[in-house]
């Protein structure tokens, strides 16, 4: 089997600021040869907190990431996706960070609750 390619082109940006913590959804470019990704996240690097997901894409995290971690304002995170083949061949991408905003934001926690009670 094939080794899946690198996960690249992460949102938010590598080095991103002012990054909402309420409605932050993490995505990357899918890898070639790739069945599911482990997402790991951290206040340190290398992040070791995985999400407890299994997922087959980047369009496959349907909530925002607060329902799964919770994310603190004024905080620097750093983040790792690591592609994983039929073989569970692994591919990990770099390790990307951003620093969430130092305020919360009301109408966001609003629109993250409803959306987490539809992803029930």
């Amino acid at each position: 089997m094939a080794v899946p390619s690198e996960p690249i082109t992460p949102s938010p940006a590598d080095g991103a600021t002012d990054v909402s913590v309420d409605l932050l959804k993490l995505d990357w470019a899918n890898s070639t040869d790739a069945d599911v990704y482990r997402v790991r996240i951290a206040t340190a690097s290398p992040p070791a907190y995985e999400i407890p997901v299994s997922l087959t894409s980047s369009e496959a995290m349907l909530a925002p990431l607060a329902a799964y971690i919770n994310l603190s304002p004024g905080t620097k995170y750093y983040w790792q996706v690591t592609a994983i083949g039929t073989s569970a061949e692994e591919t990990p991408s770099q390790i990307w960070s951003f620093t969430t905003k130092h305020k919360r934001n009301a109408g966001a926690i609003i629109a993250m609750a409803a959306a987490m009670r539809r992803n029930r």
